[in-house]
């Protein structure tokens, strides 16, 4: 099962335990890792006994769904301070903290950029200020969360 099915079959149950699914990874082919990032969903750190909460549950329902067929390694995290963006969501949530943005197609030669989250406007664009020194003179632009390839925030 590829990562993005995993993620839809294990989204519901990852919520119904009052977690959020942040982000899935699957790596190695012989005994392959399942690494599951959540968050809690009243914003607290997530403790080692969240993890343990959440392995057990997910342990059982991927051997009795077969979701990976041969032997694996179930792994559960916060996922970090230099965490990924992946919705219009987290933007939102991180709005006023510096991230790395990796752009699909330059913007004046340049496909990464340091910057800090303003915010998502009415129309769904997310709109950053440049804090890049390759940018000579701070800007604030905006885009779709389409025009980003990557993206995550960075350590204080």
């Amino acid at each position: 099962m590829q990562p993005n099915h995993i993620t839809e079959f294990l989204k519901k149950p990852i919520e119904q335990l009052e977690y959020e699914l942040v982000e899935v990874n699957i790596s190695g082919s012989k005994n392959p890792t399942l690494q599951i990032m959540i968050e809690r969903k009243d914003r607290n750190n997530i403790s080692l006994r969240d993890c343990e909460k959440v392995s057990r549950s997910l342990s059982t329902l991927i051997d009795v769904e077969d979701v990976i067929s041969d032997q694996y390694t179930l792994e559960i995290s916060s996922p970090g301070v230099e965490r990924k963006l992946n919705s219009l969501k987290d933007y939102e949530r991180f709005t006023g903290k510096d991230a790395l943005i990796q752009l699909r197609v330059p913007i004046n030669n340049v496909k990464k950029i340091r910057c800090n989250i303003r915010g998502v406007t009415k129309d769904k664009r997310i709109e950053f200020l440049c804090l890049d020194d390759t940018n000579s003179d701070d800007h604030l632009i905006n885009m779709s969360l389409q025009d980003i390839e990557t993206a995550k925030l960075l350590a204080p």
